[in-house]
């Protein structure tokens, strides 16, 4: 047998090594716990990518728990608020202008869930980004997500108390940037080992590029119905379809996103076990 120390043939059965002294208790198997060890720092040497990321499946798992939690209280919410929508238009279909009192009615109601819907989404957004916090030891590129997902609270938050065309357009811009970084480092956290589920998050980022060019479509085909609507009834119908249109394929989209979190974390989960 090989002394593992010197590397000296010494006779089979020996316990001691004549050359060096070292102990052979391990007789015949030293050779192979040698393996096994180099086996070992092979594996924690494969679990590193080419920018030293260390991989620790519990926190991915443990994160990506959160954020289907989340995204299904967003989806709820979703459901909720695209259900009031319908609710308002059609009651605004059969109300006239002069009817003051109910469409003040119906505008403080719909304020009113505008803003605990708006302070709800705020809490969830913080809450996503701790979980993104800690992913950013095991996949660098979302520290650009807890940055944009930091501009996108704050815009939220001044979004309670004021509404103007300037800061929608910010948070349709931030929301895009957040959006696209969002889906490329849940890419790039599953490239090493789940080639299928990465490409997934790219593919989702192809869909809801294609949601937002729906939305403003629908947005300006909205526009002009309103400005050509000969009367309150064609207006909300103009918005009812648009209703329909942009909360199905949200909700679609949200669906899809939640699948793939599932995925994820399925398959982070068999690698910690």
């Amino acid at each position: 047998m090989r002394c593992p120390m010197c590397g000296y043939e010494a006779p089979e059965g020996a316990k001691i090594c004549t050359e060096c002294g070292s102990r052979l208790s391990l007789g015949g198997r030293a050779e192979q716990q040698d393996d096994a060890v180099a086996s070992f720092r092979n594996l924690a040497a494969a679990r590193e990518d080419n920018a030293g990321r260390s991989f620790d499946d519990r926190i991915v798992v443990d994160a990506v728990g959160k954020l289907i939690r989340y995204r299904i209280i967003t989806i709820v919410l979703g459901v909720i608020g695209l259900i009031f929508a319908f609710y308002i238009i059609g009651v605004l279909k059969h109300t006239s202008w002069y009817e003051y009192s109910e469409v003040e009615e119906l505008s403080t109601r719909l304020a009113i869930y505008s803003i605990v819907a708006g302070v709800v989404g705020i809490v969830l957004n913080i809450l996503v980004w701790f979980a993104f916090d800690k992913m950013k030891s095991v996949e660098p590129r979302f520290e650009k997500v807890c940055l944009y997902l930091i501009i996108v609270i704050v815009l939220d938050c001044i979004g309670l108390f004021t509404d103007n065309n300037i800061l929608n357009l910010a948070q349709s811009i931030v929301g895009i940037m957040y959006l696209y970084s969002y889906c490329m480092a849940m890419r790039d956290l599953c490239r090493p080992d789940h080639d299928i589920i990465a490409d997934n998050w790219d593919w989702l980022w192809r869909v809801e590029l294609a949601e937002l060019i729906v939305t403003i479509a629908v947005g300006i085909y909205v526009v002009i119905k309103m400005f050509d609507a000969s009367s309150l009834h064609a207006a909300m119908s103009s918005l009812e379809t648009a209703a329909i249109i942009e909360g199905g394929i949200t909700l679609v989209v949200a669906f899809l996103e939640l699948r793939f979190l599932c995925r994820t974390r399925d398959a982070f989960a068999r690698n910690s076990r």
